[in-house]
């Protein structure tokens, strides 16, 4: 059987009957995950500990400099450390939108150069268009609309009839189009 995870040795701390039964065989086995459990134990305890002091520790931190020192580590100085300023320029924070605009970019370029854009603009084109008859009176059944706005007839409508495209734009003076 592999070593016991920490996570498996601090569940343990907790609730000890959340091994299994080879699990807890394996550690009475093993000397190296015994002493990772007394590990994890001895830095719970001491973490209980401060937190029942309720912040009235007092941390004197020259002797873990001297500690550090007596590793080797002998070049540490203020000047080594890393200066953080608030108006530093972070590369990281404009990095998502600009590869979301180059993404945008790109896909509609290649829209546009494999003809796709131009398909999917022909789906939205009316193929056919169908007259929708309207008479005098549906017109006169309207709401009042005069609070989109106003219209003013030039003469009075008269309702005509038209035999063909030709005619209808010669009396509406209109250009009309018919569908391809």
């Amino acid at each position: 059987m592999k070593h016991l995870s920490d996570g498996a040795l601090r569940r343990m701390l907790d609730r000890p009957d959340s091994l299994d039964d080879q699990a807890k065989a394996h550690l009475q086995s093993c000397e190296r995950c015994r002493d990772r459990a007394s590990g994890i134990v001895s830095t719970a305890n001491s973490a209980a500990a401060l937190m029942e002091a309720g912040g009235k520790v007092s941390v004197d931190p020259a002797p873990a400099l001297q500690a550090l020192r007596s590793r080797g580590l002998s070049s540490l100085s203020p000047a080594s450390a890393p200066r953080w300023r608030s108006d530093n320029f972070s590369a990281r924070r404009y990095t998502r939108p600009v590869l979301a605009v180059a993404m945008v970019a790109i896909l509609g370029m290649t829209l546009v150069g494999t003809g796709v854009a131009a398909s999917l603009i022909k789906i939205f084109e009316p193929e056919q268009v169908v007259a929708v008859p309207v008479d005098l009176d549906t017109l006169n059944s309207l709401p009042d609309l005069s609070r989109y706005g106003t219209f003013a007839f030039g003469q009075e409508p008269m309702e005509q009839q038209a035999a063909n495209l030709q005619e209808a734009a010669q009396r509406t003076g209109l250009r009309l189009l018919a569908p391809s």
